[in-house]
């Protein structure tokens, strides 16, 4: 009998604190739920930066082609850049040939944009990136043009870490004539963050703003301004791409047009 009066107490006392129980058990589940996400998340990072420290990627250093004319250039590569060597999905189009000296560095140095810090071609500890994170300069990620990593990226810093432009150059050839050397590079804004695949793991990378042409010719005007004597011309040589976004979760469009731009000899002193 005293049995079942505890029972029926027990009971009563279970409807009575129904809601409460009910609000603290989730409560708990969310704190257990974030404390969770955030223990597994430090644990991927620490091994992404761990595989980062020894997994660089050395950009082509052979010897390059002569081309006559830059014309030439227009049936050598298909004007896409992807994340992964062996990718069939473009991350966005080469929208630049910058024809300058073999150290392109002088020439950013004019333009006030400082190099990125690269995940692939630097060692990057946590204790630097948590750094260039306050810097507001976090590295960006690879992208690679016909099998071939960038040799070099350059952004043009802000006060912000979502939104950055940033400019990717693969060394090409060079310029018969001139001796000059060829670039093509893909110049894009950042947009925001998402999470995606990135060298095995899941990780926070910016997305770049859909309307690409406008990163392009941004980039003409700040180096009209900045770097006298300079010639450019627009070529019809990149695939055209719509605005609509596509199933891989790629958003960007453009006219196709690349800009080629050649700097005047003196622009590397």
């Amino acid at each position: 009998m005293k049995l079942k009066l505890k029972f029926v107490s027990f009971l009563r006392f279970l409807k009575k604190e129904r809601r409460s129980l009910v609000r603290g058990f989730f409560r708990h589940m969310v704190f257990f739920g974030i404390v969770g996400i955030l223990l597994y998340s430090l644990a991927l990072y620490g091994i992404f930066f761990l595989f980062n420290s020894y997994a660089h990627v050395e950009p082509f250093q052979g010897e390059l082609p002569v081309y006559a004319s830059v014309d030439d250039v227009e049936g050598a590569t298909g004007f896409l850049a992807y994340r992964q060597q062996e990718s069939q999905t473009p991350m966005q189009p080469v929208n630049l040939i910058l024809i300058g000296p073999s150290n392109m560095q002088d020439v950013f140095h004019q333009l006030s944009w400082i190099p990125d810090v690269n995940f692939s071609l630097e060692s990057i500890p946590f204790s630097d990136f948590l750094r260039l994170l306050k810097e507001k300069t976090p590295p960006i990620s690879d992208l690679y043009v016909d099998g071939q990593i960038q040799n070099s990226s350059f952004q043009n810093q802000s006060d912000s870490l979502w939104h950055r432009e940033h400019v990717r150059l693969w060394r090409f050839g060079t310029l018969e004539g001139s001796g000059q050397s060829i670039y093509l590079a893909s110049v894009s804004a950042d947009a925001g963050i998402d999470f995606a695949s990135y060298r095995d793991f899941i990780v926070p990378l910016h997305e770049i703003s859909p309307n690409i042409d406008v990163s392009r010719d941004h980039f003409l005007t700040l180096v009209k301004a900045k770097i006298p004597g300079i010639s450019y011309v627009y070529k019809p040589w990149g695939l055209v791409k719509k605005r609509e976004r596509d199933p891989d979760g790629n958003s960007y469009y453009t006219d196709g047009k690349v800009l080629v731009i050649t700097f005047p000899k003196l622009a590397s002193t």
